[in-house]
């Protein structure tokens, strides 16, 4: 069975410069990504490499409008993203240090002193 990557329009938030469904609709028909939705659901989703081509265009295009080459920019760029990848998976996630011994609590009062005893003869 083939897998699909979604992404729900509402989790596009992180990834575009838009705060508002409305503007974030707009940016996805101007850059000819199609929308889906379940029937009877309000979350409506996108397929992940459109969406992920139409971001690799526009950064074509602004690359293009400044002049640059831009197969070179580009492939330096995807390079340093992949080392920069690498390395934040290859951290060891950090050992938790051990919890350290907490003052007990030692009550005051004879009733509390009472209940500690009766509770340690179970």
């Amino acid at each position: 069975m083939l897998d699909l990557d979604t992404i729900f329009i509402t989790d596009l938030k992180n990834r575009l410069p838009y705060k508002d469904v409305r503007s974030i609709k707009a940016w996805l028909k101007k850059n000819k990504v199609i929308w889906y939705g379940d029937k009877g659901s309000k979350r409506q989703y996108i397929f992940k490499v459109p969406f992920e081509r139409a971001l690799l265009q526009m950064k074509i295009t602004d690359l293009n409008k400044s002049g640059a080459d831009w197969a070179t920019v580009f492939s330096l760029e995807t390079e340093l993203y992949n080392q920069y990848k690498k390395q934040i998976e290859s951290r060891e996630v950090p050992q938790r240090l051990p919890v350290m011994n907490r003052k007990v609590y030692k009550p005051f009062g004879e009733s509390g002193n009472q209940f500690i005893q009766d509770l340690q003869n179970i």
